[in-house]
């Protein structure tokens, strides 16, 4: 009759863990999720899995990197609580930047004066803490006085910083 109640309190308490599992009572495991980004820049692809994002109030800012060849892209926007956005003017910037040794190259749309490009998010996940979207831009370099066309950009899952 013991090993019968030591039965039944094993069970109880068995059914009982798996049903919270089966309403969606669980303990989070971190995940290690990876970004993927990829644009097209005067006909030539950069990719990268070395990307992310930070918020701060409102403004979002994805930055993606390729430190072999000393390359960085960021996606800055005001208000994400918008799905789209134009790059242009102080708020909503895209650049790209290449070092070397001796000198930092930059691409930009701050300061435009009318559109350079645009981006748009297809998936803001604050639970998992992701982003995904698409975006183009021209970017300008006053020093160089040339441009760069970023086309067919992606981003997906990219992980906040």
């Amino acid at each position: 009759m013991k090993s019968f109640a030591y039965f039944l309190l094993i069970f109880t308490i068995f059914a009982t863990i798996t049903s919270c599992q089966e309403n969606g009572i669980f303990i989070p495991v971190k995940q290690n999720i990876e970004g993927n980004f990829e644009v097209i820049i005067d006909g030539e692809v950069f990719l990268t899995t070395d990307v992310n994002f930070t918020v701060n109030n409102q403004e979002l800012l994805i930055t993606a990197s390729r430190t072999v060849t000393n390359e960085t892209i960021t996606l800055q926007v005001d208000d994400f609580n918008d799905a789209s956005f134009s790059f242009e003017g102080e708020q909503n910037v895209a650049t790209y930047l290449i070092s070397n040794a001796t000198t930092t190259d930059m691409w930009t749309t701050l300061n435009a004066t009318t559109s350079r490009g645009n981006i748009q998010f297809s998936e803001i996940n604050f639970t998992n803490n992701t982003v995904s979207g698409t975006f183009s831009f021209i970017g300008r370099n006053e020093n160089l006085n040339s441009s760069k066309a970023f086309g067919s950009g992606s981003f997906s899952n990219v992980p906040r910083n």
